[in-house]
């Protein structure tokens, strides 16, 4: 009984992690194809907002890094449900 309980638990967990990895996984690209946009090779780099550029890089790591978390607690729980 035990451990249909932690089953059901198990499986309601990954599907709000599934649900959740939809959205950091877009955030993710957003802030990459906004750090392409400050990047923009066409100008010379003495005319980059190092500042705009630094200010994102951040963000873009940290939600990231977000990501990689989530991903790997998706494995774990995938692990314990046998698939």
């Amino acid at each position: 009984m035990t451990i249909n309980v932690e089953r059901v638990t198990k499986e309601s967990e990954l599907t709000v992690l599934e649900t959740r990895i939809v959205g950091q996984r877009l955030r993710v690209e957003k802030l990459r194809d906004s750090l392409r946009l400050l990047t923009d090779p066409t100008k010379p780099v003495e005319d980059l907002n190092r500042d705009d550029i630094f200010s994102l890089a951040l963000e873009f790591s940290a939600a990231h890094q977000e990501l990689e978390k989530t991903l790997a607690h998706i494995g774990t729980i995938k692990v314990f449900l046998g698939r």
